[in-house]
């Protein structure tokens, strides 16, 4: 328990990082890049993303289960199924590289520059192996490695990125940084594996199992990186994907805590599952969603509370519709939650991929119908509707397959506590703020309102129901 404990702790420490470089650099290139140049790094980022997923298939999920199911194997038999996932990833990721290549030559005009400054990212997602530590549990290494890069990132936009020409620039320093970090990897896991001689059947016994896995992550890429690519075609304005790209990214930042939460849970849970079966995942899940609950409402309602004040003051004249983006938007942290929980604590661990498969191409199917229906005439707006409708269709599919499995009446009383304090605390800090007639200090004296208020309301909530975890650092703290 308390190994699972630090590498959640590493996990969040990181993605926490990941949520404050982007709230430190965020205002700086929205103001020198404006709409038009997020809109190009996001659609340039987009496309090559769609690329990536790719080449990566399903070696995220399906590597660092493996890996999991195995670590107790012998240094030659552990080093053995590595090479042959890795030689499956190598050998695709080449295909796409090539195919990456004629669609500069033959297809992509407008945004060439931009696109082949990302093929430094294509290549560090082909050398990415992070699926190998999150199976044996060295998050510690991963998480080090990406705080260096993500400070040396930093620092270079402030030190490179002066003008809105510096576009590509700005590109070369997020991809080049991100190749640096995958290759920083391979000396580590040199040491720990040994080169083996590997046949073709070898790599083959992961083909299929790695495809049922990459069939939902190219389901869930259309609602992730195809909103901004269909906002670029349909609208042909460059400005709609920046407010997009800022109003998802800003919203989807709580989520980060939560992925980084599962991507601890699902390794040690699918090991676990191994020797006991259907492992009893009562205690895990309880807490599990209880506090994500208490984070992920908070997260919700706070950015629906402030979100027209802050696209302004935060991000700058020019962004600010994004403030009513943010607010319909921040309904996903709910429902995406929600499904993460599901999905990386028991769906996956559990190998139950086809109910994983089935919500995932569902909500791809919604995404890309509504985005069809109604961006044309609402512009990032529809695509803000297209992705509510892929996220709730993804939560509600995987409810439904782990209805006979799972204490579900359970889990929603848990999320229905704290949607309540989010919502008293959303009506709260909007009554108060109106009477605040600069936007910044509205902005200051909402955002200290919100904290106030929802932590007196969480608190109690967590008092009334004799939280264990919460009663424990209570006595710890009074010693």
């Amino acid at each position: 328990m308390n190994k699972t404990l630090n590498n959640i702790l590493y996990n969040v420490a990181y993605q926490i990082l990941n949520m404050i470089i982007p709230l430190i650099t965020a205002p700086y290139i929205s103001r020198i890049m404006g709409p038009d140049g997020v809109g190009i790094y996001s659609y340039s980022t987009s496309v090559a993303s769609y690329f990536a997923v790719f080449m990566l298939l399903g070696i995220a999920n399906y590597g660092s289960r493996t890996i999991a199911i195995n670590t107790n194997k012998s240094k030659e038999d552990l080093s053995t199924i590595f090479w042959g996932m890795y030689a499956f990833q190598l050998l695709s990721s080449v295909v796409v590289l090539l195919v990456y290549i004629g669609y500069l030559m033959f297809f992509e005009m407008e945004y060439k520059s931009a696109l082949i400054a990302q093929f430094f990212y294509l290549l560090s997602v082909m050398a990415d192996i992070s699926w190998y530590f999150a199976g044996t549990g060295q998050f510690k290494v991963t998480v080090t490695r990406g705080m260096v890069i993500k400070i040396l990132q930093t620092v270079s936009i402030f030190t490179f990125v002066n003008e809105a020409n510096d576009i590509i620039i700005y590109i070369l320093i997020m991809t080049f940084g991100t190749l640096v970090g995958s290759f920083a990897l391979w000396p580590i896991v040199l040491k720990q594996i040994c080169f083996v001689k590997i046949s073709a059947k070898i790599v083959g016994k992961h083909v299929k199992p790695n495809l049922v896995l990459f069939l939902p992550l190219l389901a869930s890429s259309v609602f992730v990186y195809m909103d901004k690519i269909m906002l670029q075609i349909i609208t042909n304005t460059t400005s709609n994907v920046g407010w997009y790209e800022y109003a998802e990214k800003i919203v989807r930042i709580p989520l980060t805590v939560v992925s980084a939460i599962g991507v601890v849970m699902m390794p040690k849970i699918s090991a676990m599952a191994t020797k006991t079966g259907e492992v009893a995942l009562g205690k895990y899940m309880q807490i599990s969603m209880r506090y994500i609950a208490l984070l992920g409402s908070a997260m919700c309602f706070g950015i629906g509370a402030i979100a027209p004040e802050l696209s302004v003051v935060y991000l700058g004249n020019e962004f600010f519709p994004c403030g009513s983006l943010m607010q319909l938007l921040s309904c996903v942290i709910i429902f995406s939650s929600f499904a993460n929980i599901l999905r990386t604590q028991y769906l996956i661990p559990m190998k139950k991929d086809r109910a994983y498969v089935f919500s995932i191409i569902a909500g791809a199917v919604v995404n890309l119908l509504l985005n069809m229906m109604l961006i044309p005439p609402f512009g990032a707006m529809g695509a803000v509707v297209g992705t509510i409708g892929a996220e709730v269709t993804v939560c509600l599919g995987h409810v439904w397959s782990v209805r006979k499995q799972l204490p579900l009446k359970k889990y929603f009383k848990e999320w229905l506590h704290f949607v309540l304090c989010g919502v008293i605390m959303l009506i709260f800090v909007r009554s108060i703020g109106a009477f605040v007639e600069s936007l910044s200090s509205r902005l200051a004296v909402e955002i200290m309102l919100g904290i106030v208020s929802y932590c007196v309301l969480a608190v109690l909530v967590l008092f009334a129901k004799k939280d264990d975890l919460f009663l424990r650092l209570l006595r710890k703290r009074s010693l």
